[in-house]
């Protein structure tokens, strides 16, 4: 059993300096860096996202979750104070391991305010070619396609017009036979096109790809509206690079009523998965009846920028201890 670091000394001093970075491009557009806490009373009702939770003697043998994300609370932020923030913190998700995975990760995650999603895109691809300029003497090329034109290139259908059947066989022709799912639904097939077809041709491209106007039926957290096709779109994004899924981003819901019945569908998911329930955090929902001012939002997986900012290949080499 070694006791030594899972980083060199080399990818250490890349991250400290991507860190370093990172927060002087934020105190340059005046973003305020906050602290959120890791231990909170709900975690998100996403069936695709698995909180760990721990009990607290102190506190009644109360159940808290570790947080896989910071924006229920920064988004309790922005209704109290309207300033645009951000988080670089450690996050928690009971999820895989593997060399682009860890349970234990740190997560940048900004908001700002009166931004949609595609003015968010071109603040992350600011930052993306400031940081790429610093370790690489080549340009960053970047990329922004909707959902369906990525579609449309790689699998030759629209994700917004095609028929459940006709995308059942689609799954069939290009991935195969699914186990134990004789009858995968819309969004299930949607994501395994993605997964299987669509992200390894990403993976190709010489730069971070922007994928943006995803269907209606996952909006998650963002607002809906319509393409200039007349499709309904969710106002979501996320960043596709060198392989990577590394961000995921939102012209963020602000409506209370529509969040609750989101969190809703997302508990009758879960139950039908077999999954255990999880509370709602009706604090958030508190916090958008009382109003939030209209902002765009995204996480990004910090350790996975570092990976590819420095050309490593898994993310222990970024993380200074792998213990797992």
């Amino acid at each position: 059993m070694s006791f030594k670091p899972t980083a060199s000394l080399e990818s250490l001093k890349l991250r400290a300096a991507v860190l370093e970075q990172v927060r002087a491009f934020f105190k340059a557009r005046h973003v305020l860096e906050v602290e959120t806490p890791i231990l909170g009373w709900a975690p998100v009702t996403d069936p695709h996202i698995q909180a760990l939770k721990t009990r607290v003697q102190h506190f009644g043998e109360r159940d808290f979750y570790m947080q896989t994300s910071p924006e229920y609370y920064l988004k309790r932020l922005l209704a109290a104070y309207p300033v645009s923030v951000y988080q670089l913190g450690k996050v928690f998700r009971d999820d895989e391991y593997g060399e682009h995975h860890s349970p234990e990760f740190t997560m940048l995650e900004w908001y700002r305010l009166d931004f949609n999603d595609h003015q968010l895109m071109d603040e992350m691809r600011d930052l993306f070619v400031q940081l790429w300029g610093t370790q690489h003497s080549s340009p960053l090329v970047t990329e922004k396609l909707s959902y369906k034109a990525v579609f449309l290139r790689y699998l030759e259908i629209n994700p917004h017009q095609i028929i459940l059947t006709e995308l059942q066989a689609l799954v069939s022709e290009k991935i195969g036979p699914i186990h134990n799912m004789p009858d995968p639904d819309f969004d299930i097939c949607l994501q395994l096109l993605m997964s299987a077809v669509i992200e390894p041709a990403l993976a190709k491209m010489p730069g971070p790809v922007f994928i943006y106007d995803f269907p209606a039926s996952q909006a998650a957290l963002a607002r809906l509206r319509l393409n200039d096709s007349g499709e309904a779109v969710s106002g979501r994004f996320e960043v596709y690079w060198q392989g990577l899924e590394l961000a995921n981003g939102y012209d963020e819901l602000t409506d209370a009523g529509v969040q609750a019945q989101r969190f809703e569908k997302d508990l009758n998911q879960r139950q039908e998965q077999g999954l255990l329930p999880v509370p709602v955090d009706q604090r958030l929902l508190a916090a958008l009846a009382s109003g939030i001012p209209s902002c765009a939002g995204v996480a990004l997986g910090f350790d996975r920028l570092v990976m590819i900012l420095g050309g490593y290949d898994s993310i222990q080499s970024v993380q200074s201890f792998y213990d797992h």
